[in-house]
């Protein structure tokens, strides 16, 4: 298997390190919105003033939501793209950032995530998506990212391919 630059692990792994933080990150957030929702329900039926309590709450788990669900795609995309280092750079970052994001927020107290710490616990217990998240998190692989994508040429269609410089 090919190995990114600058990374232990190889595409595959990194691949499979991706899949098992958004699963990660999606059971934080299943959890949370199940609480959410049994916050709101009373008698089998919403309570339009419990729901107006709950908004900000679920405008967060929403926004979160989304990001972890577009970093889903991004990996599946990847995927697709092995030959390209580029692409599966930006995705492993793309995937670490999110994830982290979502951590932070269930780390910072937000009141539908307490209920999931043990889960990111878990997470943290894991040495590889811990290396995972370290490494491609951390700020200085920007700059190997940066330095890629100077080196990398771009295709616009399918005839013009010019560098990046």
């Amino acid at each position: 298997m090919n190995q990114q630059p600058n990374s232990v692990a190889t595409q595959s792994e990194n691949i499979d390190l991706a899949r098992q933080a958004l699963s990660q990150a999606k059971s934080v957030l299943n959890n949370a919105i199940g609480a959410v929702r049994d916050q709101v329900y009373v008698s089998g039926r919403v309570d339009e003033a419990l729901l107006h309590n709950a908004q900000q709450d679920c405008y967060d788990l929403a926004m979160l939501s989304a990001d972890v669900w577009s970093a889903q795609c991004l990996v599946e995309f990847a995927e697709t793209q092995s030959r390209s280092s580029l692409v599966c750079q930006l995705t492993w970052k793309f995937v670490a950032e999110k994830v982290r994001g979502v951590m932070a927020a269930q780390f910072a107290g937000a009141s539908t995530l307490e209920s999931s710490r043990k889960t990111f616990e878990s997470l943290a217990a894991r040495p590889a998506l811990q290396q995972f998240l370290d490494e491609h998190g951390a700020r200085d692989s920007y700059a190997d990212l940066g330095r890629l994508l100077s080196e990398t040429e771009v295709n616009i269609g399918k005839t013009v391919t010019f560098p990046m410089r």
